[in-house]
């Protein structure tokens, strides 16, 4: 194909929106969808770059402009963090490391969050994108096989991706987010593009004006379009129509090009320079920001504390961009033994994974190795992270398994500390016979439709008790939504297991900030009196209550045993240890329920 300077200069701009986004560069805040630019110019140049019946050459020519650049920066990336964080944070970029040394980073990024979460530590997050398109790289030969055996065949596969990601993203959007069927579509695009409205690559009818215009629309939807990667919405969520409008948008410029004036001037040459070297731009930046950055037990950090911090960030990424560029990315180091190179490197990031984990952890204490187990003591997630796929219309979902369906049913209704309760929950239930049922989400309480399917799916499992266990910023909430009242009409027993001790900062973090002074630890939680206001109102209400401030707080509180372990894995979640100190209140509920359901219905326990 002929050279196409615009392409360049698409990629540099592509890449300039996504490194300042990750810089929190709040005027850009959909400087992410940089990405679907990157995805449609692959799609694009797949399609002329791939040759018919030669797959294997493909995949090498391949291997040999990606992989030496791709695995210097995981390598580089997990031998930085040994020294420079402490086991818990080096402990996901281990992971990270093998997920992304199997092309994979995408897959382990869907099982631990969404992309949008700065939760967890992750200095090779943006991998996520170059593991989806080397597994297209992987299917694009079948699919120019398939093309050319029915020519509706690829438009067939861009709709109903296109159609299936819009779908997902209303049950879980990390899954349209992440998963390369639901991003074929912008891939197959660029394809389209590339057969169907240019000759081998060229424009066939250039219309420069549309081209700049497709420019003007793609930067004002990344400027102005208030898209949220978190919503379950096509429209406002992501990758829903800001995405369609930015992938339409490239395309348009694939087809008609740029005016001259742009492409010759100062700008069009920065910008193709910036292009010129967004491989290896994209690959060194974020893992530089994220460790630049890092402070232990704050997840991921993206926003320079000042000036002279985000120049030194800067400066630091032009100088990695330069080595990965000219020594690995043009420098030959793929040449010569093919798919065997591949071995070697997966091997090399497995062994660099398996030696710098036991040297990062070496000399640390098992009461500090206590502290970082802290963030791994915990249950799975809600209802499982495939529940909302294969069941995207259930409401609720059942935690015990094994028992009779004629065992007495109940119902744990909440939020996220709920779930970092339910498997106590659940451990205490079985040991009364009692089968326990979850909600999946933490909407049916808010809206009248998702409070009636849950009351009428109750009726339907026969529950007899339902215990509500929200966090302070939610009991209010949840309390004036009359879902108590419809409950109790229904003859239904309604509790209230009261909200945990929150603190103001991780409890891990202010653990191991006190941690050398040696000295007893006793934080005084900030929502103790807010607790008690609400305990007074739906006491007088005539609820039910069980409180478990006893159980942390009496004439002080605690946040970890005597062996260290913290009772929280951030600032208001218990981990299993410290849900495990709840058991007692939790079985005192437990009877009580049953005491009320045996002296109305004959229920035993």
């Amino acid at each position: 194909m002929e050279y196409r300077q615009d392409i360049q200069i698409m990629r540099g701009i592509a890449v300039l929106l996504v490194v300042l986004f990750h810089m929190d560069l709040r005027l850009l805040g959909g400087g992410f969808l940089g990405v679907d630019v990157f995805f449609v110019i692959s799609g694009f140049l797949m399609a002329l770059l791939y040759k018919r019946g030669n797959a294997i050459e493909f995949y090498l020519r391949r291997a040999r402009r990606l992989l030496p650049a791709y695995f210097f920066v995981v390598i580089a990336t997990v031998l930085a963090s040994t020294w420079l964080t402490l086991p818990y944070e080096h402990d996901q970029v281990v992971r990270q490391g093998v997920f992304a040394s199997f092309f994979a980073s995408n897959i382990g990024y869907w099982m631990q969050n969404s992309y949008f979460s700065k939760v967890e530590f992750n200095p090779l997050l943006h991998l996520w994108s170059l593991g989806l398109e080397i597994q297209f790289y992987l299917l694009f030969p079948f699919l120019v096989w398939l093309h050319f055996r029915n020519k509706v065949a690829l438009f067939a596969i861009f709709l109903g991706s296109l159609l299936g990601c819009l779908a997902l993203i209303g049950i879980s959007p990390k899954t349209a987010f992440f998963m390369m069927p639901l991003r074929v579509w912008q891939f197959l695009l660029g394809s389209l593009v590339a057969y169907y409205l240019t000759e081998g690559g060229a424009i066939v009818a250039p219309r420069p004006t549309v081209g700049l215009t497709a420019l003007l629309l793609l930067i004002s939807t990344v400027m102005f379009f208030p898209v949220n990667g978190t919503l379950a919405n096509p429209i406002w969520g992501h990758p829903g129509v800001a995405a369609m409008v930015v992938t339409v948008a490239m395309a348009l410029i694939l087809c008609f090009g740029f005016p001259k004036w742009l492409e010759l001037g100062l700008l069009g040459r920065i910008l193709k320079r910036l292009g010129d070297w967004s491989y290896s731009i994209y690959l060194v930046h974020f893992p530089i920001i994220v460790l630049m950055l890092y402070q232990p037990f704050s997840g991921t950090l993206m926003s320079p504390t000042s000036i002279s911090q985000a120049i030194s960030i800067v400066l630091l990424i032009l100088v990695f961009t330069a080595l990965s560029y000219s020594i690995f990315e043009r420098g030959g180091y793929w040449a010569g033994q093919g798919f065997l190179r591949v071995v070697y490197a997966i091997a090399a990031v497995t062994m660099v994974a398996l030696v710098s984990a036991h040297l990062n952890r070496w000399n640390y204490t098992e009461q500090q190795k206590n502290v970082f187990a802290a963030f791994f003591d915990r249950g799975p997630a809600r209802c499982g992270k495939l529940m909302r796929i294969f069941s995207p219309q259930a409401v609720v979902c059942e935690l015990t398994s094994g028992l009779s369906e004629d065992a007495p049913a109940l119902l744990l209704i909440g939020d996220s500390h709920s779930d970092s309760i339910k498997t106590t929950f659940v451990d205490v239930a079985r040991q009364h016979g009692c089968r326990v049922f979850f909600t999946v989400s933490n909407s049916p309480l808010i809206g009248k439709p998702g409070r009636d399917k849950v009351l009428a799916i109750s009726q339907k499992l026969d529950v007899y008790g339902i215990v509500l266990h929200y966090a302070t910023h939610n009991v209010d909430r949840a309390y004036s939504s009359g879902f108590i009242d419809q409950a109790r009409d229904l003859g239904m027993q309604v509790v209230w297991l009261l909200p945990v001790p929150i603190y103001g900062d991780s409890v891990p973090k202010m653990i191991w900030n006190k941690f050398s002074e040696n000295t007893n630890f006793h934080p005084f939680p900030q929502n103790a009196q807010a607790v008690q206001a609400f305990k007074e109102t739906i006491m007088l209400a005539g609820i039910k209550t069980f409180d478990t401030f006893p159980t942390f707080c009496s004439d002080q509180c605690d946040v970890m045993d005597d062996s260290m372990r913290p009772f929280y894995f951030d600032d208001s979640h218990l981990t299993l240890t410290g849900a495990e100190r709840l058991s007692p209140v939790i079985t005192d509920l437990v009877k009580w329920l049953s005491d009320q359901s045996e002296r109305e219905y004959g229920i035993a326990d």
